[in-house]
């Protein structure tokens, strides 16, 4: 037993000796070898400040027709419009082709539909431009308020209202 103990720390001693040595490593330096530095970390040169680019106030106009909606669609495009600082008025135009006696009603349902996207603070930038083209006024109170919308009528046709329509007389 001790002899095999004795062999092992004759086996171990040169082990640890070894290990140390590489563990340590080399602690001279030739004084014929180069020094090595890293090179230094460049930083890109911050770009210089750039003013944001000026945008004149202007304005802006979608055009809409008998069947055709389509400059509103889609339709968050309209409301970011009229909330821009840059834009002072959106106007809402008449492509000026005929709207075959189409019922006033409909068109300010659809003009409404598209002025409930705009915010309430920047609705007094929206208004309407053009003239509507053969339609027909069934209720009078739309087409006055069409109209101070800012739209035009032309060959309208009008449903007569409910008290010029008897033909009966009255009875003394």
């Amino acid at each position: 037993m001790k002899k095999r103990l004795f062999c092992n720390l004759k086996t171990l001693i040169p082990a640890l000796g070894l290990a140390g040595a590489t563990i340590l490593g080399g602690g001279c330096k030739d004084k014929n070898e180069p020094e090595i530095t890293p090179d230094p970390i460049v930083q890109p040169d911050p770009l210089p400040e750039q003013e944001p680019e000026f945008i004149p106030p202007h304005d802006v106009t979608y055009e809409f027709g008998y069947n055709n909606f389509s400059a509103f669609k889609p339709i968050y495009y309209f409301s970011i419009t009229v909330d821009s600082a840059e834009v002072e008025n959106v106007y809402i135009k008449s492509d000026e082709k005929d709207w075959l006696f189409s019922p006033v009603s409909y068109i300010k349902k659809q003009i409404d539909e598209i002025l409930m996207f705009a915010s309430p603070e920047n609705a007094y930038k929206v208004s309407g431009q053009g003239t509507l083209h053969q339609v027909y006024i069934d209720v009078i109170s739309d087409s006055v308020k069409l109209s101070k919308f800012g739209f035009q009528f032309d060959n309208t046709t009008r449903v007569l209202d409910p008290i010029y329509m008897s033909t009966k007389q009255k009875q003394k």
